[in-house]
């Protein structure tokens, strides 16, 4: 998706140091070597999905579905995502904070159907980077938002609920070029 931003920007160097499955503790150890050692005038996060997983283990008991626990705590996705934000910001580099995307799949436990619960928990970690990107005036892109407007998120996620396809891969490009269209007097 980098195409039509290098038209719009043809000075943009897109640096995409995202990794599949990583949380933001993943990110938090590489930060400084795989981004900020660019120098970069921009920096886009997106972190959560992983994150805000239910991590399901069968072998350990818990008694209610509402014991379930995410792959990261909500304490320590903000207290790891607010230092990176200030290792970014104290790099001068700008932020634009992208929440997670709508996410359809069904999720079971234990032959209970905690799709709800795991939907909940998505909710919670958005609004968690929604209150970071306020406090520390960062612009936020509400992809939860965005993926949920007609026609629905269907047409923006592969069939495995969780990632964007095609479609969903053009309108975060697009929305995220709006917010750098918004914010070029920043750079």
């Amino acid at each position: 998706q980098n195409e039509k931003l290098k038209e719009t920007y043809p000075e943009v160097i897109v640096i995409n140091s995202g990794i599949g499955g990583n949380t933001i503790l993943d990110a938090r150890a590489r930060l400084q070597e795989d981004a900020l050692e660019y120098a970069p005038d921009l920096v886009v996060l997106n972190f959560g999905l992983n994150d805000g997983r239910i991590t399901i283990d069968d072998s350990q008991p818990v008694e209610e579905v509402s014991e379930l626990e995410t792959g990261i705590s909500q304490a320590d996705f903000k207290n790891n995502y607010e230092a990176i934000i200030k290792d970014i910001q104290n790099s001068d580099s700008e932020i634009i904070i992208m929440g997670t995307n709508t996410v359809i799949n069904t999720v079971k436990w234990q032959e209970t159907d905690i799709t709800e619960i795991q939907t909940e928990k998505y909710i919670l970690f958005n609004t968690i980077l929604e209150d970071l990107a306020s406090s520390y005036k960062i612009e936020y892109i509400d992809l939860w938002s965005a993926f949920s407007r007609p026609p629905g998120p269907g047409i923006y996620l592969q069939q495995d609920g969780i990632h964007p396809k095609e479609d969903g891969l053009e309108l975060i490009s697009e929305l995220v070029e709006e917010k750098i269209m918004y914010m070029s007097d920043s750079f």
